[in-house]
């Protein structure tokens, strides 16, 4: 009675997303999202019809044995929880897009590390910081059915973080 979140190797094996849903996961996180078409496809794999176009089978399913397909796969188009993560400033840019057009996608998770990376490679652009993004988001995404995810580290960071819109956190363990 677990809930497992699984992230996906790499934005090309969302194709996979409903096998590896098959084996029991209730959840998917798409690494380095950047393009709408991985969005789409992501949302297609995850989903079953009318919402997506996710195939019925593995008998590992979350909550599906001796249940009827049709009730199951509204009941899991209800329950599952789909996550794109924003690794980049061109996805932070994207996302409210993404809220409207998909409206599959439950949350954007932010990949700090990665972001800083990119936001480097943009010496140029407004969005100069992981909270700068951060901050955009939780504006552009405001009134929208999309939640932020934030890897922030503590749980002393929480009310800033909460304060420029993120509404789940992921906390690390102190090592």
């Amino acid at each position: 009675d677990i809930f497992v979140q699984f992230r996906i190797k790499h934005t090309q094996n969302a194709y996979l997303i409903g096998n590896y849903l098959d084996l029991g996961p209730c959840g998917i996180e798409v690494p380095q999202t950047e393009l709408d078409s991985t969005v789409e496809e992501a949302q297609q794999a995850f989903y079953y019809p009318p919402d997506g176009g996710r195939s019925y089978g593995g008998r590992a399913r979350r909550e599906s044995e001796g249940k009827d397909p049709e009730i199951y796969s509204t009941w899991w188009n209800r329950f599952g929880v789909l996550w794109v993560q924003i690794e980049s400033i061109e996805a932070t840019t994207r996302a409210h897009l993404w809220a409207e057009r998909f409206p599959g996608v439950d949350c954007v998770s932010i990949g700090p590390t990665d972001l800083m990376f990119n936001i480097k490679s943009h010496p140029r652009h407004a969005l100069q910081s992981v909270d700068k993004c951060i901050e955009f988001l939780g504006k552009s995404l405001q009134g929208k059915n999309m939640q932020i995810c934030h890897r922030n580290g503590t749980s002393e960071t929480r009310k800033k973080y909460a304060d420029l819109g993120v509404t789940v956190f992921l906390e690390s363990p102190k090592v």
